[in-house]
């Protein structure tokens, strides 16, 4: 970043594009206001610098949204989220993965604001655009049928999100068919995930998982299984208090 702004004059892109580096590793770090000034100054240099509707201001836009949302600020997040999406789909042609992403973080600031509804319809339209895009088992896929799975959970329809969270897992374990402990990492981080939106089904089936690919004898750097054990007794106890029995846990 210093170089550039000795190098290059004031306003330059490049410097937007180091800004908007540095915003990334600051909202890595939690400093998300410090991250959204940067990602501001980047916005406005990448404005006066590049014509409209170019790919990286749409990109600018877009990491505001997402430090908005992280902020607490959901109703901004989601207005700058839907003003990328509107410069995508002039700039890009129908079907394009960019318009995914759009799509997903529409739809996970919808979840935030509990539109989930609304957030299901940007999901699944997301989804289509990355299944024609994409080749079968691409990671974006399943986790799009995740986020799916998320929602549909919140909207009380749990027997329609444990059928995606099997298609997931099915995805994840053929794309780590030669690395079981990165399936096992994937597994817990999916549990992490759902426990931090407050989905118990999801969280149990992804714990369970993570647990059963642990061998008997587990090696340095594995998850501790009673550990695990632990996490999946609390989950069932939050399970329990939410009254959920449609989705009981294995």
């Amino acid at each position: 970043m210093a170089i550039r702004r000795k190098a290059l004059p004031a306003g330059h892109a490049d410097i937007a594009e180091s800004l908007n580096n540095i915003a990334l590793v600051l909202s890595a770090l939690g400093r998300h206001q410090e991250a959204l000034e940067r990602q501001e100054e980047a916005l406005t240099i990448s404005l006066k610098a590049l014509p409209a509707g170019h790919r990286f201001i749409a990109i600018a836009i877009d990491n505001i949204g997402g430090v908005l949302d992280a902020l607490g600020r959901h109703q901004e997040a989601l207005e700058r989220h839907e003003e990328a999406l509107a410069i995508r789909r002039k700039a890009l042609p129908a079907g394009h993965p960019d318009i995914a992403q759009s799509l997903k973080n529409i739809a996970g600031v919808l979840g935030d604001l509990g539109r989930h509804q609304e957030a299901l319809e940007r999901h699944e339209e997301a989804l289509a655009i990355w299944r024609k895009a994409l080749p079968a088992g691409h990671p974006d896929i399943a986790n799009s049928l995740y986020n799916i799975g998320l929602t549909l959970t919140a909207l009380g329809r749990s027997a329609e999100a444990k059928v995606l969270r099997e298609e997931v897992f099915a995805i994840r374990a053929a794309r780590a068919a030669d690395n079981p402990s990165a399936l096992l990492s994937d597994c817990r981080e999916c549990a992490d995930r759902a426990a931090k939106h407050g989905d118990h089904p999801g969280a149990l089936y992804w714990l369970n998982q993570a647990l059963d690919l642990i061998p008997a004898q587990p090696t340095a750097g594995l998850p501790d299984p009673d550990a695990l054990r632990r996490e999946i007794t609390q989950e069932r106890a939050d399970l329990a208090a939410d009254g959920d029995g449609s989705d009981p846990p294995p």
